[in-house]
């Protein structure tokens, strides 16, 4: 089944194709994984998720913007969490180690799209 994501330009719903989904898959249920018990190990399953997801839609042409969207899509579907993360919550310290999880999965997707994966974990210098 295609995951649909909604164009925000359109507002018209996108299939994506397989291997995203596939991904997507994995993504969702690392993403619960970290949610629900944050460890070193659920912490690499969920960078590691994130970065094969990154690069594989990246590979496919999407837009820094379009794999947010995605990747927003992807977490709030495939892992049936019982609210929405929150980056704003963590970064206030009233949210939970899920969002703090959140927090991470985004820092790791905007590094893999934009450093790639050879570049470890620091930011961009630019």
């Amino acid at each position: 089944m295609p995951l649909l994501v909604r164009d925000e330009r359109s507002d018209v719903l996108v299939a994506r194709p397989q291997h995203i989904v596939d991904n997507a898959s994995a993504l969702g249920h690392a993403f619960a994984a970290a949610w629900r018990n944050r460890t070193p190990r659920t912490e690499n399953d969920l960078r590691a998720a994130v970065v094969a997801f990154v690069q594989r839609s990246k590979a496919d042409g999407l837009s820094p913007e379009r794999v947010i969207v995605v990747l927003k899509s992807v977490i709030a579907a495939g892992a049936a969490l019982p609210r929405l993360p929150s980056i704003v919550g963590s970064q206030r310290h009233e949210g939970s180690r899920g969002d703090a999880a959140y927090v991470l999965a985004f820092a790791w997707c905007l590094e893999a799209y934009f450093d790639g994966p050879s570049q470890g974990s620091h930011a961009r210098a630019d």
